[in-house]
């Protein structure tokens, strides 16, 4: 019976797509006009588009006039298989179980940057904050810890002021902490961890994140971890290449934070190593 019921009435999806019907009608309708015009026209457009607006007609009015009509999505991969709603519901599925395949997280966005690993003569400052600690725990144990940093997790310590920092850089138009992370324990190159990016990661030896929070300069955070005869060494760098003076004061401004934050930085990573 409610089968038959949504044959006569139709599903929401066919009553949405039944009241777009006549403003599609109306776009189709002036194909003809411009699949009919030249380059040089077509470019021309423009200009009376701007003219119009210039007259003082709104942007609403002009809307339906621009028109793309290109059959080659259709051709290359057939009519769709599911309406708009359920592909958004299936694409939030896959996110919520951590099985995205790929991402576009792998751009570069800085690609003329300078990189740590560029030789000495090629200039810049450095300005470091490098600890150690040596722990019973297996290096595979050590580097899962690491790779798990950042999105619900967390820092381990001064959280709240990690949540300032992210609040301060949303305010200056960076990203902020509302990135998180693609995957709760999976790390790969290109990824984002909360305001960061991964730009170097070897398997059991380094994790470097480069800062994409809102800077003067360059920042990285970086671990580098060593199995040895006392166990295995972790070794941790934040890395602030400064721009200029302004740079440099920032740098001593948040030192202090740096006693609050990074030292319980790398006990957490330590104490998760050893509690598993």
């Amino acid at each position: 019976l409610m089968l038959d019921l949504k044959k006569l009435i139709g599903s929401s999806n066919d009553r949405k797509v039944k009241g777009m019907m006549a403003k599609v009608s109306h776009i189709t309708a002036l194909e003809p006009t411009m699949a009919a015009l030249s380059d040089e026209a077509l470019r021309g457009k423009t200009d009376v588009f701007k003219a119009r607006v210039a007259k003082g007609e709104s942007l609403d009015s002009l809307m339906n006039e621009v028109v793309v009509h290109d059959q080659r999505a259709l051709e290359l991969y057939g009519p769709p298989k599911r309406t708009l709603r359920e592909a958004i519901g299936l694409a939030l599925g896959v996110i919520s179980r951590n099985e995205v395949p790929t991402s576009f997280t792998s751009a570069d966005l800085e690609p003329f940057r300078k990189y740590q690993t560029d030789p000495d003569w090629s200039g810049g400052t450095e300005l470091r904050d490098v600890r150690v600690r040596i722990t019973k725990a297996s290096i595979e144990d050590v580097f899962a810890a690491i790779t798990s940093l950042g999105g619900e997790k967390g820092w381990h310590r001064g959280e709240w002021l990690w949540r300032l920092r992210g609040f301060s850089d949303l305010f200056w138009g960076g990203p902020g902490l509302r990135r998180g992370r693609r995957h709760p324990h999976e790390l790969h190159e290109g990824d984002f961890v909360d305001f960061w990016r991964v730009e170097a990661i070897d398997d059991l030896q380094l994790v470097r994140l480069h800062a994409e929070m809102v800077v003067p300069g360059q920042a990285w955070l970086e671990w580098t971890v060593t199995a040895g005869e006392l166990g295995t060494t972790v070794t941790q760098l934040a890395l602030f290449k400064p721009r200029g003076l302004l740079g440099r004061v920032y740098w001593y401004a948040v030192t202090p934070f740096h006693f609050l934050v990074f030292p319980g930085l790398l006990k957490g990573i330590v104490r998760d190593a050893e509690s598993v």
